[in-house]
């Protein structure tokens, strides 16, 4: 099995904050604030339209397991709300 190749924080329009990792065409992504778990098929959904985690449950523990593995190697910081994060501010900035 290839090596899980992991993707740096994602920041998207809704404000949210995920962690994700890649093995071959598979894409894991845990979203920070609701400890949500996604798991795509790019190879035959490259538009990240059909999330499979609740279909495919062993493969995303699988694939969860190795991207705690990886961070764990590699000493990766895990992260903390900001306690200055104001969501009514602009870009949720505190003003």
């Amino acid at each position: 099995m290839r090596a899980i190749r992991p993707s740096g924080p994602r920041i998207t329009e809704s404000r949210s904050r995920a962690k994700g990792g890649r093995a071959q065409y598979r894409k894991l992504i845990e979203w920070f604030d609701d400890d949500r778990t996604e798991l795509f098929n790019l190879a035959n959904d490259p538009g990240e339209t059909t999330d499979l985690a609740a279909r495919e449950p062993e493969r995303a523990a699988a694939l969860r397991d190795r991207l705690r593995r990886w961070q764990r190697d590699v000493g990766a910081v895990g992260t903390a709300p900001n306690p200055r994060f104001d969501p009514a501010g602009r870009d949720g900035r505190a003003e």
